[in-house]
C-alpha cells in the first residue's frame, strides 16, 4: 500500500510513502498544480504540473510524460477503467489521455471554467468537470462531444464523485450542494 502527498512547502515535492513501513519511497520536485492520483488498480501514480507524470509504483521509473497544459493542472484522475486520464487545469481546457498510448485523446473546452478536479462516471463513458462559472459540463469520453451544461451555482463549483453515470453532485462556493439528473439537466 502506497500513499502519495503533493507538499505545499516552499520545496514543492511530490512524496510517495509506504504505508506499512512508514519510510518514503520516492521524491520528485513538482512545479506548480495540485493534482495527484493513483490508478484503479494501484499500478500508476500521476502527478500534474504544465504536463501530466506517471510513475510506475513498482519500479518507481518514471514514464513518458504527456504534454499538452499551457497552465498549472488543477485536478487530475484515472478513469474507473484505468484506460483514460483526465487532467484540468486553468485555461478553460480539459484533456483527456488514452493511457495504452499516453495521447491526447480530446481537449475539451469548458464553458468559462478552469476545469479543475474532474469525475468519471462509473461505467467510464463520461466525465464532468466544474469551473468558475458555476456550470457544470459533462462530456462524452469517447468522442470528445458535449453531452449536458448543468446551470445553478452563482460561483465557482467543484464535482464531486462516485458518480454512477445518471446523478451527479456538485458543490459551490456559493454555500450551495446540488444533486443533479446527469441526462435531463435537473436538480
Amino acid at each position: 500500500k502506497t500513499l502519495a502527498i503533493i507538499s505545499q512547502a516552499a520545496e514543492r515535492e511530490l512524496r510517495l510513502w509506504s504505508v506499512e513501513s512508514r519510510t518514503v519511497l520516492m521524491t520528485v520536485p513538482v512545479q506548480d498544480g495540485f493534482g495527484v492520483a493513483f490508478s484503479p488498480d494501484g499500478k500508476l501514480v500521476a502527478s500534474g504540473a504544465s504536463a501530466v507524470r506517471l510513475w510506475d509504483v513498482a519500479t518507481l521509473k518514471e514514464l513518458p510524460p504527456m504534454d499538452g497544459h499551457k497552465a498549472p493542472i488543477m485536478g487530475i484522475v484515472f478513469s474507473p477503467d484505468g484506460k483514460t486520464l483526465a487532467s484540468g487545469g486553468e485555461q478553460e481546457r480539459l484533456r483527456l489521455w488514452d493511457l495504452s498510448t499516453g495521447t491526447l485523446q480530446h481537449t475539451l473546452r469548458c464553458v468559462e471554467g478552469e476545469g479543475r478536479r474532474p469525475v468519471f462516471s462509473d461505467d467510464a463513458a463520461k466525465v464532468a468537470a466544474g469551473g468558475v462559472d458555476g456550470m457544470v459540463m459533462i462530456w462524452d469520453v469517447k468522442s470528445g462531444a458535449e453531452l449536458q451544461v448543468l446551470r445553478g451555482h452563482t460561483s465557482k463549483c467543484h464535482v464531486c464523485g462516485p458518480w454512477d453515470g445518471r446523478t451527479l453532485c456538485s458543490v459551490g462556493l456559493d454555500g450551495t450542494l446540488r444533486h443533479w439528473n446527469a441526462a435531463t439537466g435537473e436538480l
